[in-house]
């Protein structure tokens, strides 16, 4: 952890290096803009037509060498970023590559879900409640209900087959048929009233936001 920790201490020297490069490049970059406007704004309408010719000429070509000269900064000192990134990408990787390359069974119990059916629908459908996906939301907990139901009454064969053969028919009969997903009726017609003022507030209403808020 030692060599992640120089890594991105190294990250951070450079992010803030790269901020006032860049802010002292932009600022260059606005400052010769500027001169270059004044200087043209500067030229006698009385001079001749070679004369302007030349001299707006000479304007464009020292903006241009500035530009890319400013310009130059800037990508170097994105590049210096970027070659610390990647170092410290590197070194996270090489870090947990022993950690990623064990087996699977040994992070995490693969049977932590087991009898725990009800409370992962329950997770499911309030992850897609909150995202306003509410018919998607309604769906899927009407089809774990019915799947819950044709697994409570199936009978010994079918549970196997559906492998769940280290199950008993005390197990099976225990088993609720309903999932505990009604209780997100609440939940889903407040966030059904937010989406909805959201959707409004993109569309430039305001008023029923305003009146949510003072009254929430």
């Amino acid at each position: 952890m030692e060599l992640l920790a120089k890594e991105h201490d190294k990250v951070v020297e450079r992010q803030l290096a790269t901020q006032k490069s860049t802010q002292t490049a932009l600022d260059a970059i606005l400052a010769s803009l500027s001169d270059a406007k004044h200087a043209l704004e500067a030229l006698r309408p009385s001079d001749s037509a070679d004369s302007c010719i030349s001299d707006r000429s000479a304007l464009s070509a020292a903006l241009s060498d500035s530009l890319k000269k400013s310009a130059a900064e800037l990508n170097d000192s994105h590049k210096d970023l970027l070659t610390s990134l990647t170092k410290y990408s590197k070194a996270v990787d090489k870090r947990f590559k022993q950690q990623a390359s064990m087996d699977l069974d040994s992070l995490w119990d693969t049977d932590a879900a087991d009898g725990k059916e009800d409370c992962l629908v329950r997770v499911i459908s309030t992850h897609l409640v909150r995202e306003g996906r509410f018919e998607l939301a309604e769906t899927f907990e009407k089809d774990a209900k019915r799947l819950k139901a044709d697994f409570l009454f199936a009978d010994n064969d079918n549970v196997a087959v559906a492998g769940n053969d280290d199950k008993n028919s005390d197990d099976v009969v225990a088993m609720d048929v309903e999932p505990q997903v009604d209780v997100l009726a609440e939940l889903r017609t407040r966030l059904a009233e937010v989406h909805e003022i959201v959707d409004l507030m993109n569309e430039g209403h305001l008023d029923r936001a305003i009146l949510w808020a003072q009254t929430n």
